[in-house]
């Protein structure tokens, strides 16, 4: 495959990796507020976002590292 094809669909894996932890993210804030709207604490917000970041980094670092492994063997 030509080199520059290559590059340019590793670039969109990378920013598809970004919309990934972006929407996990929003779940988890919107998860969030439907629950505070249901009386739990506020914090549960922060949390649930918090959650959702970590997860989708987790889930993205995943994703690369196998592209990442098999562009360079």
């Amino acid at each position: 495959m030509n080199r520059g094809w290559s590059d340019l669909f590793a670039f969109g894996r990378v920013v598809s990796a970004a919309l990934l932890i972006c929407g996990y993210i929003v779940l988890g804030f919107l998860v969030g507020q439907k629950l505070t709207q249901k009386g739990y604490p506020s914090w549960i917000t922060l949390l649930l976002a918090l959650a959702g970041a970590l997860f989708g980094i987790w889930q993205a670092w995943i994703w690369v590292r196998s592209i990442w492994t098999r562009k360079n063997n």
